[in-house]
């Protein structure tokens, strides 16, 4: 995004971002959906976090969010990144992250959890559907159409407030520390686990 290329760099970021995002996705979401199922379920119901594992281990039920989570990772990562780097080339001093103070940082962090969180709100919405086997949902796609013709389009954004609440602040404080901490530390490699 850094040279004034216009469509061609934005779309080889896209194109890099949105790859880079689904083998993300592809390592870390066999590992993480069916906790995130388990945690979905115990808030819900109220039981036991390994009684909720074991109950979708038993119902065969641990991976049915695993196709929205993977469609979810490319769009995700492309707003993330695509948004971040444009905040960084329009407002940072000379767009770049590096000459930016900790609080321009954050500030940039805020801006792109805040555009983040309107682009996947409605794709996280059909992951945590997809994470609850009571609905009865066949796959995502009878997902997506169900919601759409029960509740109408505006459904997918149910939880737009406490995501609104959560991940700009989240991106802003990462995005502070992280310079807060290549400021103090140049040479600390353990940085980026940090923040992460």
């Amino acid at each position: 995004m850094g040279d004034n290329n216009g469509t061609s760099t934005w779309k080889a970021n896209a194109v890099s971002v949105g790859v880079l995002g689904l083998v993300h996705a592809a390592i870390e979401q066999p590992m993480f959906t069916p906790v995130g199922a388990a945690i979905t379920q115990t808030q819900v119901n109220g039981k036991r976090f390994m009684d909720n594992l074991v109950d979708l281990y038993k119902r065969r039920a641990l991976y049915r969010s695993l196709p929205a989570a993977l469609v979810s990772s490319v769009p995700k990562s492309i707003t993330h990144y695509y948004f971040l780097n444009m905040y960084v080339d329009r407002y940072l001093p000379g767009g770049d992250l590096e000459k930016a103070t900790a609080s321009q940082a954050a500030l940039a962090g805020v801006f792109t959890g805040v555009t983040e969180t309107f682009v996947t709100t409605p794709l996280n919405f059909v992951r945590y559907r997809m994470q609850r086997p009571e609905w009865g949902y066949s796959g995502t796609i009878d997902c997506v159409c169900k919601v759409r013709q029960v509740e109408g389009s505006l459904a997918f954004y149910k939880g737009l407030g406490p995501m609104l609440a959560r991940n700009p602040i989240c991106n802003g404080v990462a995005w502070y520390v992280l310079k807060t901490l290549d400021d103090v530390l140049p040479e600390f490699r353990g940085k980026w686990f940090v923040t992460g």
